[in-house]
């Protein structure tokens, strides 16, 4: 072995003898390309590498930190899956694939099949930066996003799903566990993912037989025209309306579609009062015609900040005698709020039908408010997820508990990443 000592950092690098790092890091990015023969070892003692030599903490400007690295992180990534493991995301010019069971565990996909980079999604209105999507469903963004604010990161990747599921696609919320690393694959539009969750499990072929058959019966595929289909009409819906948080309605869905009904009664109705308030401002409070024209001004104050004489059930009330929405969402969101009542007030949980009502209810109201015809929103479609048999295997035994670095990489380099989704946008913009 050989030593060698980086001239940026000073950290000491070993090589085989026969290994030449000079030419290796022609070839290799993760070399650094500054390296010496030259060691000049470090003295015992709190001393730091500082311009070239080590120095004593005492000698270097105030707030002086040493560098770690002298190469960045290569197109790092944040990443979340789009569903369950076999949520496959097929390119648009090629058929949808039907594999028996028995030959897709035969032949199986390979790992780098998996990986692809199938698409990259528009950017969202209020952020800068798009998303990449991976043939099994991984949805990734750059590392350097957020720094370390995982809430907003999460946050992020939620309000993507729900414009997914707004546009008619399945999709469930997503959280701090659900979170995963990954980093493009150096010359390829191939992400690998570390974290081993199922669906990176199951992109390596590293669970058993039976469970690999138990996800294959439940495999789900989307076109890549359809899923850009979905987001773009869901972002659209979310853009529309100031006061919606996403969240919450893919909160209540994903409770939904599992059965815990209190939990969806309870997030449906913070979606529900949501767009009231800006169907209230929308329909009533803005319109001339609302007001006496000597109160006009103070009125719209009262009416818009003052929630106790103007609650949520006055609103609701005045916009259907106005004709906004339809007699049958009156009614559904009146039922809901009082189960929502008895559940606040007596614990008494909500029958599964009232919140399937206060759901079709709630669609209608993003109808309304996002300017669509009422009953031509593809997320009504997804309302058959609710009876649909969902797996029952606990699947959280497999996602090992990993505690992430959360820091951003002192350098990035997302070069190869602009690149790819350079390339990809174009060919999406050509049909």
């Amino acid at each position: 072995m050989r030593d060698y000592q980086d001239t940026v950092t000073g950290a000491i690098h070993s090589f085989d003898d026969q290994v030449d790092p000079f030419e290796l890091c022609k070839t290799n990015r993760n070399i650094p390309k500054t390296l010496t023969r030259d060691i000049i070892p470090r003295p015992e003692g709190p001393y730091v590498w500082y311009q070239g030599n080590w120095a004593l903490e005492a000698d270097v400007p105030e707030g002086y930190r040493a560098p770690k690295f002298s190469i960045p992180s290569y197109d790092p990534a944040w990443a979340v899956f789009l569903g369950a493991p076999y949520t496959l995301v097929v390119p648009s010019e090629m058929q949808l694939p039907h594999f028996s069971i028995s030959s897709l565990i035969e032949k199986g996909m390979s790992k780098e099949d998996l990986a692809k980079v199938v698409c990259v999604l528009p950017t969202l209105p209020g952020f800068e930066f798009n998303a990449i999507v991976t043939h099994d469903g991984a949805i990734a963004i750059q590392r350097n996003n957020f720094a370390t604010q995982s809430p907003k990161i999460i946050d992020y990747f939620n309000r993507v799903l729900c414009a997914i599921l707004i546009g008619g696609q399945h999709t469930v919320l997503v959280d701090r566990k659900d979170l995963v690393g990954g980093q493009l694959a150096e010359n390829t539009d191939n992400l690998h993912v570390f974290n081993p969750v199922p669906n990176v499990l199951l992109r390596h072929y590293q669970l058993d037989l039976l469970v690999q058959m138990q996800w294959l019966q439940n495999c789900r595929f989307i076109s890549v025209k359809d899923l850009l289909g979905a987001y773009q009409l869901g972002a659209h819906v979310i853009s529309a309306i100031p006061t919606f948080s996403p969240h919450f309605l893919l909160h209540g869905y994903t409770s939904m579609i599992f059965g815990n009904f209190s939990e969806a009664l309870g997030s449906f109705w913070i979606s529900v009062e949501q767009i009231t308030s800006y169907m209230w401002e929308k329909f009533c409070v803005s319109k001339d015609g609302f007001h006496p024209q000597q109160l006009r001004k103070s009125r719209q104050k009262s009416m818009t900040e003052d929630n106790r004489t103007w609650s949520t059930s006055i609103k609701q009330e005045m916009l259907w005698q106005k004709s906004i929405f339809s007699e049958t969402a009156f009614v559904y969101l009146n039922g809901a709020r009082k189960a929502r009542n008895d559940l606040v007030h007596s614990g008494k949980h909500p029958a599964r039908e009232t919140v399937i009502n206060l759901w079709q209810a709630l669609i209608e109201l993003l109808e309304l408010s996002s300017q669509r015809e009422v009953g031509t929103l593809p997320l009504r479609e997804c309302i058959t997820f609710v009876s649909t048999p969902m797996m029952s295997m606990n699947f959280n035994l497999l996602k090992q508990k990993i505690e992430m670095d959360l820091e951003k990489p002192d350098a990035t380099d997302f070069s190869q990443w602009d690149a790819m989704v350079a390339k990809f946008l174009k060919k999406q913009a050509a049909g």
